[in-house]
């Protein structure tokens, strides 16, 4: 039996539900699941705080030493946003997550849209601006204009995104994500339908999911306000021509590849006018039965225990098999 850390960065309700869900649903294919929180010091497990030897990701139960065969990382935080992940890399333990440079330019929005406009991948138009930048104000309102989105270079869940319409409200967005210590992205404002398309992994490969159209009130945008009160409706599979959704699906799946992702992640696009324009990619999805992935699951009849069953297998076999090459390479070096 496999011994599977959740890994969990976060105080977040949404934080703590979803490794509550992940740890359900690795107990129910038969694993031993420790979820383990990450503070800035001390890394211990959830419910029993035993702490967690950090050097080489191990738990000590009456006396017991546990080492972790696999893990899966969700988190709000920087150590998730790529550190978690070259650590883990470097002990040699699987996770189901990408790796630690995909994970740095999916969710660094600015980086990634850049990245992804060198293979023709549309965006709106938009600006990074951080403590130091100075005039932007001039540059926003000649290149990208009123209404703008303002919102965190990094992270997601539409926290501290803002719509404004005129400069006092565009300086006071930015300093407020200023304040929070990050970067911030203005944006033109793209006024159409609010589409997000996932991919899973299978046994064959990967797999486009159905669409979802999200439907907010009208005169409003899909903001942390809306999300957070459940004021937005949703419909998956989205209605869309034949032609829209192989076009859309097509797009998730070229993003995907480009970035090198691993195991699910939703993309995220405003369509208006036949043009999906890119917004951003998730890789940690969220995994209520309102969020966006499950909801496009059940349109094709699958479930989040055969997804992560197959990526716990495939990360398990590519271990296995990195190992058996290493292993005769060195023999191949020392005859």
């Amino acid at each position: 039996m496999l011994d599977v850390a959740v890994i969990s960065e976060g105080l977040s309700t949404t934080s703590h539900f979803i490794s509550e869900k992940v740890s359900t649903i690795l107990q129910k294919l038969g694993y031993r699941v420790e979820v383990i929180s990450i503070g800035k010091k001390v890394w211990r497990t959830l419910y029993e705080d035993i702490i967690v030897d950090k050097n080489d990701f191990s738990i000590v139960r009456q006396h017991q030493k546990i080492n972790f065969d696999c893990a899966y990382i969700y988190g709000e935080g920087a150590s998730t946003k790529g550190w978690i992940q070259g650590y883990l890399s470097l002990l040699g333990i699987p996770y189901i997550s990408s790796s630690p440079l995909t994970t740095l330019l999916a969710t660094n929005k600015f980086f990634c849209k850049n990245y992804l406009s060198t293979i023709k991948i549309v965006s709106p138009k938009g600006i990074k601006v951080g403590n130091k930048t100075k005039n932007y104000t001039k540059h926003i309102i000649e290149n990208i204009g009123f209404p703008c989105i303002v919102k965190p270079n990094i992270g997601t869940d539409s926290y501290l995104i803002e719509k404004v319409d005129d400069l006092a409200s565009l300086e006071k967005a930015i300093n407020t994500i200023l304040d929070a210590g990050q970067e911030a992205i203005i944006e033109e404002f793209i006024e159409g339908r609010d589409i997000t398309c996932g991919v899973i992994p299978d046994k064959n490969g990967i797999l486009p999911t159905p669409i979802t159209e999200i439907i907010v009130p009208e005169g409003e945008f899909y903001s942390y306000d809306v999300k957070l009160k459940r004021r937005s409706k949703k419909r998956t599979p989205a209605r869309l021509s034949k032609q829209q959704k192989q076009q859309c699906q097509e797009l998730t799946l070229k993003i995907y590849q480009a970035l090198e992702c691993e195991g699910f992640i939703r993309v995220d696009y405003v369509l208006k006018e036949g043009i999906f324009y890119f917004l951003e990619v998730n890789i940690t999805p969220g995994l209520s039965d309102r969020s966006n992935l499950p909801l496009q699951l059940k349109a094709m009849k699958q479930n989040l225990e055969t997804v992560f069953l197959n990526m716990i297998e495939s990360k398990m076999i590519d271990t296995k098999t990195s190992h058996a090459l290493c292993q005769s390479s060195a023999l191949s070096a020392t005859n």
